[in-house]
């Protein structure tokens, strides 16, 4: 008897296998179970000469009363959405970028607003821009408050996949957009750091 149950279990094991054969191939199941594609984003990275802003006000005052607002990139936010054709592996990649700043008040800003523009750069492998945009935003220091936090608008990128590539293939830079002037006390500062 023990035979012959494990025959009909192992009969019946069988059937099953086939039924689900028959119903699909075996590429058709694994190709079911696959993502949808990549889903490794391009690396970010904000310039460390251009991760802060100081801004003084008109005239050659460069104290601490002469400064209207100072602002930094705090962080940015990266996510990423693959739209490749399922045989050529071939598509684009959109990137949806936040970018977060904080913000001081300064002595010299009577009106509480202050305005920066930064960068959104991507390059290829070889570090060659593909692409670089500018944004600008005004911030509101709300009552009496000398610091603040803010974002903007997400910065939506699309980019080419080749057959292949995902994004890896990319690197992306954020900072902001600063004079000469403001470069080189960045790079003061931080010397003194």
């Amino acid at each position: 008897m023990k035979p012959r149950g494990a025959l009909f279990r192992l009969a019946t094991a069988m059937t099953v296998i086939v039924a689900l054969v028959g119903c699909e191939t075996v590429d058709d199941v694994v190709e079911f179970v696959k993502p949808s594609g990549p889903t490794v984003c391009p690396n970010i990275s904000v310039l460390a000469n251009a991760a802060e802003q100081t801004t003084f006000k008109d005239g050659p005052g460069r104290d601490l009363i002469d400064i209207q607002f100072e602002a930094e990139i705090s962080g940015v936010r990266v996510d990423c959405d693959y739209d490749l054709d399922r045989d050529t592996r071939a598509g684009t990649l959109k990137v949806n970028i936040i970018p977060f700043f904080t913000a001081e008040k300064g002595a010299a800003n009577p009106d509480g607003r202050a305005a920066v523009s930064y960068f959104v750069a991507v390059t290829d492998r070889d570090k060659k821009i593909i692409n670089k945009q500018t944004f600008d935003v005004e911030l509101v220091f709300q009552g009496n408050a000398t610091k603040a936090r803010f974002t903007d608008e997400p910065v939506i990128l699309t980019l080419p996949i080749e057959s292949g590539q995902d994004g890896r293939d990319y690197l992306i830079y954020a900072g902001f957009q600063l004079t000469r002037e403001q470069m080189d006390y960045n790079d003061r500062k931080r010397k003194r750091r």
